[in-house]
């Protein structure tokens, strides 16, 4: 998983930095990262806030980049740090998938409830998105649910809901 780290560099490491202008401060973010079983992706100099950085890592578990983002601050080599998730476009690709698949039955339990009978847009959109298999086991689900209870099923890519009869 990759993130994206900011700060400023606080005035006890600019004074270190300028006794010292040739201290290489990428390398040292590889250690600590390395350090964490992350890997190093890119290192900017910033100038918005003040001087600072970004930093953009890689990183397995999830849990290991606030740990580095908190001993960076107790380390006292930054300030006002921000911690980012960054998300690629295939992990983009499967948030939406997931939400279209909770959007959807988020709209028939709504529809059950409420009695409803107009579908909003977003639901559409969101049917819209699964696929032909995963339409399949919504008709599938449908189909194993006792007689006499609200059934779901498929119809031209948006949910539907329906009172399924018993005689």
């Amino acid at each position: 998983m990759h993130f994206c780290l900011t700060g400023q560099y606080t005035p006890r490491a600019l004074n270190a930095i300028l006794e010292n202008p040739t201290t290489n401060r990428q390398e040292a973010a590889r250690k600590l990262i390395e350090a964490a079983g992350g890997k190093l992706v890119s290192m900017y100099s910033v100038a918005a806030d003040g001087p600072g950085v970004l930093v953009i890592f890689d990183v397995p578990d999830p849990s290991a980049a606030p740990a580095i983002s908190g001993l960076t601050v107790t380390t006292g080599a930054l300030q006002n740090v921000k911690l980012t998730r960054l998300f690629t476009q295939d992990e983009i690709k499967q948030v939406r998938q997931k939400r279209g698949e909770a959007a959807l039955f988020v709209y028939s339990a709504r529809r059950l409830t409420s009695g409803s009978h107009a579908m909003p847009p977003q639901s559409y959109q969101a049917a819209a998105t699964l696929t032909s298999q995963q339409r399949a086991g919504l008709h599938a689900e449908a189909r194993r649910r006792p007689s006499g209870v609200y059934r779901q099923t498929m119809r031209e890519g948006a949910c539907c809901v329906r009172r399924h009869r018993s005689d």
